[in-house]
């Protein structure tokens, strides 16, 4: 029983970690095309 909440909580983190870095790198590429299109209206 508990190695199989452990996995759980494994596969738990690993989502989190994958859903955060996706996240992190969509928001990173948001600010690169607000900072290109703001160059661009200067």
């Amino acid at each position: 029983m508990p190695s199989s909440r452990s996995s759980l909580m494994t596969m738990t983190m690993l989502r989190a970690a994958s859903w955060t870095s996706r996240t992190s790198s969509v928001v990173w590429w948001s600010a690169v095309m607000i900072t290109v299109m703001h160059l661009r209206i200067l």
